[in-house]
C-alpha cells in the first residue's frame, strides 16, 4: 500500500517544447496540434474566417459542427520544430471546416475535416486532402464523418478515429445514406483514400462506439474507448489485441511507454488529473494519480492535451509543453 500512495505524489512534469508562433499576416489562428513525428502543428486560415472554420448548426435544439465552409478558403500551417519555426505551407483554397492535420515523412501534407455529410448517392463531401507543397498536387478523398482524431505511422498509412455520430451515423449517414466509412469505428486508410481496416466488424467481440484517444507511432497504434473503455493495441500487420482496463472511464488522451500508459482525466476530474497504469505484455494495471505540473510547478490547466508515443503534449496561451510519461515508470 505505502507504494501506490508513493507513486500518487509524484508529478507528471511538462518541460517547454517550443514556441507558439504569431499568426501569419492575414491570418487567423484555427487549430494547433503535434504531428506523429513530434512537430508542434498551427493552422491558420486567412482573416475574418477563423469563427467560420469552427462553426456550428443547430439542428432538433442540439448543436452540431458545420461539415463545410460556405466557401474555399486559404489554410496556411506553420510547422515548427523545438524554438524555431521551421516552415510554412500554404493550402490551395479548401472548404474543410474543423479541420485537423498531420505530416508524411516525404513532405506531403494531411488536412481534414472533421465532418463529412452524405447529400445523395454519389454525392457527399470529400473531408480529406493530401497535398504537396513541392509539386502543388492536391488530391481529396473520403475520410468519413465525425473524425476524433488522426495520425500517419511510420509506413505512410493513415489512421483516423471517430466519436459516435460518426459510428452511429449523422448527416444522412446510415439514413437515409449507407453506412460510412465511420461506422468502422478505427480505420486505416492508404494514400489513395483506399480502407486497409477496421476495427468494428461482425467477427470482433467488442466494439468501438466512441473512441476518446487515439496514440499513432511509427510501428503500432492504441485507441481508448467505449462501448466499455478498454484500450486497442494494433500491431504494423493489422492484428488487433484488446486489453481491458479497470476503473478508467471517458479519458481523452493517451500516451504509451514500455513499462506503462498515462491517460486523461476521467468524468468529473479537474485538469490536472492524469491515471498511471502499469503495464506488463497485455496485462495492465491501474497504479493511482499524478498531478500534471507545467515549468515552475503551475497546474497544467488544460482540457486539451496530446498523446503521441510516449510523449504528452500540451499547447496554450502559455506555450508548448511536453511530458516523457516513461520517467514515472523508473526504478
Amino acid at each position: 500500500m505505502a507504494k501506490k500512495s508513493d507513486k500518487k505524489q509524484k508529478a507528471l512534469w511538462f518541460h517547454n517544447a517550443g514556441d507558439v508562433p504569431v499568426a501569419p499576416a492575414g491570418f487567423e489562428f484555427v487549430s494547433a496540434s503535434v504531428s506523429t513525428g513530434g512537430e508542434g502543428l498551427f493552422l491558420f486560415i486567412e482573416a475574418p474566417f477563423g469563427d467560420e472554420a469552427r462553426g456550428t448548426f443547430t439542428r432538433y435544439g442540439a448543436q452540431f459542427p458545420e461539415p463545410r465552409l460556405s466557401e474555399e478558403k486559404i489554410y496556411r500551417l506553420v510547422v515548427v520544430d523545438g524554438w524555431e519555426t521551421s516552415y510554412e505551407i500554404e493550402f490551395p483554397p479548401l472548404d474543410l471546416a474543423h479541420p485537423l492535420v498531420d505530416l508524411f515523412a516525404d513532405g506531403r501534407v494531411l488536412i481534414a475535416g472533421s465532418r463529412a455529410a452524405w447529400h445523395g448517392p454519389g454525392k457527399f463531401d470529400l473531408n480529406g486532402a493530401i497535398f504537396d507543397p513541392l509539386t502543388g498536387n492536391l488530391d481529396r478523398f473520403l475520410l468519413g464523418d465525425g473524425i476524433e482524431s488522426l495520425g500517419i505511422d511510420g509506413d505512410n498509412r493513415i489512421w483516423v478515429s471517430y466519436f459516435d455520430e460518426g459510428v452511429c451515423g449523422n448527416l444522412g449517414w446510415n439514413g437515409p445514406g449507407p453506412w460510412g466509412l465511420s461506422s468502422g469505428g478505427l480505420v486505416c486508410f492508404d494514400v489513395q483514400g483506399e480502407v486497409l481496416f477496421q476495427f468494428n466488424t461482425k467477427s470482433r467481440e467488442t466494439y468501438i462506439l466512441d473512441c476518446y484517444a487515439l496514440n499513432v507511432s511509427q510501428r503500432e497504434v492504441w485507441a481508448y474507448y467505449s462501448d466499455d473503455f478498454d484500450i486497442c493495441r494494433v500491431d504494423g500487420l493489422f492484428s488487433p489485441k484488446v486489453l481491458k482496463l479497470q476503473d478508467i472511464e471517458g479519458s481523452s488522451v493517451l500516451a504509451v511507454a514500455d513499462a506503462g500508459l498515462v491517460l486523461g482525466r476521467q468524468y468529473h476530474e479537474p485538469p490536472d488529473m492524469f491515471h498511471l497504469v502499469r503495464r506488463d505484455g497485455d496485462w495492465l494495471e491501474p497504479m493511482g494519480q499524478v498531478r500534471g505540473r507545467l515549468p515552475e510547478g503551475t497546474l497544467c490547466n488544460v482540457s486539451k492535451l496530446f498523446g503521441r508515443g510516449r510523449h504528452l503534449h500540451v499547447i496554450n496561451g502559455h506555450g508548448w509543453f511536453r511530458a516523457d510519461i516513461s520517467e514515472l515508470f523508473c526504478g
